[in-house]
């Protein structure tokens, strides 16, 4: 009986029922082996409780680059909730972390590590998760998850990037790890409840998965630090440099020259010095530690004829006034072009030859213009030329000058006619006859050419305006087209009655606009040449459902049997009066027959009499005691004397 109530009471209140396992067993009926209690896990791995019915053997995987990977295959039937977590320590790297394919519908998600956020890769479409100031390089946990399908969530944010969600109810899910990042994953958890495996096992492969804590042997060994120490720093070696080197192994002298120091930028030049120092060295003119002091050159009072001294870094300056110039102010403006006396003509230029007129020994010269020459630019090279018809001077570089000739006349002075003719070959074109003239040239052209070169085509040649084998004939830069006798028209493009164009009997008259126009009356056909046979049963002439057959130029009428006329318009005489043929005819057909039977009647009968008047053997009996009827002329050929009787 108190058995009874328990079954009872655990179907249908199963909540209140809890059982009680003893060590080696698990799970809500204590059917499975507690791996936890019989330390099953492999060396390195910690078992852990996940829920009620799960235990798995967890670690911290440490992954070493391209040769470390895991992979392997799920139903997602085995996941609670369509999330993914993960906890992740690496350094900032670009590098592939893992890939989730669905294998029913071939859909890809596919993480990376990319410096300071993660790239997604989904189908075709690719997008970036910034971490806000997370970091890889502590342990930090992530977790991606889906709600209805398609709505993404990372780290409890919703995204505004639409990711389609790939575990799909009852498919097979292929995942991957590692294969590119350097680093370590403590766990790898798909929905709630499934974590990945770190160890070989059925249906998971593994390779080059380190189970030490996330440590990495020999970090130093490959470091070749220049000026400084190896220390390892989680997942690499990293150099700490002397005092004035940097760099990834402190192989860069640090420049402190062009980082703060206190030597005078105007007055001075930093030299930088190994092992982190530098020193100034000052320009002429100054001194002290950071070439800070200045000498004052004008204590001498160096500048003549008035001029004002300014003192410069490591020298002076003066300022001239009166019209003196040069270093000390001691010679006059009016020695050089820039002065009154010497002043450059025709527009040339007065130059400065020195690097500035307060030089010690300041020069300048005129900078003359083409064709002119001289120390002031005083001399003209045109006035040595004369040049003729229309030929103008052109001063050329150098002080020097010739005449430069139109293109019909050369020589010196442009005083010789060109032959074009001669010179220019082919400068009419297209034929066209080249005749010299003073000072020019004249083409004259073949027919349907124009220009002064023959250069254009006429209309006549360019366009073939006259059609119908016309001849196109040019006047000046028109035209008129001549036609032959079947065509008109200012193109030719109108026929004339002498072309016959008129078909079927048409009748063709002469138009002045069109060339001809054609009449059809009486002819059965229409259209522009009579071409178009007219259908006279369009207008339906025939009456009384009679049919209608077109005729060249008319039509025929097949009447019923009641009608008759041209149109079917007349009744036939016994149609008037209301006769039916069938009263004539079977009564004529009745007596024709009864005329052919007494005919025949009549032919018998005289048949008869005929043979009988011949005198055939008739008797009674034969000796058989059989009717029989011979006819002698078959049997016997009487005389011609005897009679029987």
């Amino acid at each position: 009986m108190q058995l009874s109530i328990v079954l009872l009471i655990s179907c249908f209140f199963p909540i209140l029922i809890r059982c009680q396992c003893e060590n080696d067993w698990f799970g809500s009926n204590c059917t499975q082996i507690n791996r936890c209690q019989t330390n099953t896990c492999p060396d390195g791995f910690i078992c852990q409780t996940i829920d009620e019915n799960y235990q798995e053997c967890l670690a911290i995987g440490t992954f070493e680059g391209n040769s470390s990977f895991i992979h392997t295959q799920i139903n997602t039937n085995q996941m609670q909730t369509d999330e993914i977590t993960f906890r992740l320590r690496a350094n900032q790297q670009t590098e592939h972390l893992f890939t989730i394919q669905n294998r029913n519908t071939s859909t890809n998600l596919s993480v990376y590590l990319a410096q300071d956020q993660f790239r997604i890769r989904l189908k075709n479409d690719e997008f970036f998760i910034e971490l806000d100031n997370q970091t890889y390089d502590q342990w930090t946990t992530y977790n991606f998850q889906w709600l209805n399908q398609s709505i993404f969530i990372f780290n409890n944010q919703t995204m505004n990037s639409t990711i389609e969600n790939i575990f799909l109810p009852n498919t097979q899910i292929e995942i991957r790890l590692g294969n590119g990042f350097r680093g370590c994953l403590e766990y790898f958890l798909l929905g709630s409840n499934v974590y990945i495996p770190f160890y070989n096992q059925t249906n998971v492969e593994i390779e080059n998965i380190q189970i030490n804590n996330c440590t990495f042997d020999d970090l130093c060994r490959n470091v070749g630090c220049k000026h400084g120490q190896c220390i390892e720093a989680f997942d690499r070696g990293i150099c700490q440099c002397q005092r004035g080197w940097e760099g990834d192994l402190c192989e860069k002298n640090i420049d402190e020259c062009q980082r703060e120091n206190n030597c005078s930028k105007e007055h001075s030049q930093c030299i930088d010095h190994l092992d982190g120092y530098y020193t100034c060295q000052c320009q002429q003119g100054f001194t002290g530690q950071f070439c800070e002091t200045n000498f004052d050159e004008c204590a001498s009072n160096p500048c003549a004829n008035g001029g004002l001294c300014i003192d410069l870094v490591n020298g002076y300056m003066c300022n001239c006034t009166n019209n003196y110039i040069s270093s000390h102010c001691s010679i006059s403006l009016d020695e050089t072009c820039f002065g009154r006396r010497n002043t450059c003509q025709h527009n040339g230029t007065c130059l400065l030859t020195s690097p500035n007129l307060y030089v010690d020994q300041p020069k300048t010269e005129c900078q003359c213009r083409d064709g002119y020459s001289g120390e002031q630019c005083q001399f003209d090279a045109c006035s040595n030329y004369t040049c003729q018809n229309n030929g103008t001077c052109q001063r050329l570089p150098n002080g020097k000058a010739k005449c430069l000739c139109t293109n019909e006349w050369q020589g010196n002075q442009c005083e010789d006619d060109i032959d074009e003719c001669l010179i220019r070959k082919k400068i009419c074109l297209n034929n066209g006859k080249c005749v010299n003239q003073r000072g020019g040239y004249e083409c004259h052209c073949q027919e349907y050419y124009l220009g002064a070169r023959c250069e254009r085509e006429h209309v006549c040649l360019k366009t073939k305006p006259c059609l119908n084998q016309g001849h196109c004939r040019t006047d000046g830069e028109t035209y008129y087209c001549e036609c032959s006798t079947n065509y008109t028209g200012l193109h030719c493009e109108y026929s004339t009655c002498e072309s016959i164009p008129c078909e079927n009997n048409g009748t063709c008259q002469p138009n002045s606009s069109k060339g001809f126009t054609c009449n059809c009356t009486n002819t059965g056909y229409d259209g522009e040449r009579c071409e178009m046979e007219l259908n006279e049963c369009l207008s339906n002439p025939c009456q009384n459902n009679a049919t209608c057959i077109d005729q060249i130029n008319g039509y025929i009428c097949t009447c019923p049997r009641s009608f008759m006329g041209y149109n079917c318009d007349e009744k036939k005489f016994l149609a008037v009066l209301g006769f039916s043929y069938h009263y004539v005819i079977w009564p004529g057909v009745a007596v024709i027959l009864l005329l052919i039977i007494i005919l025949l009647s009549i032919l018998i009968s005289r048949i008869r009499e005929s043979r009988r008047s011949r005198g055939t053997y008739r008797p009674a009996l034969n000796e058989n005691g059989q009717s029989s009827r011979v006819e002698f002329s078959m049997i016997l050929k009487p005389p011609p004397e005897e009679r029987l009787i």
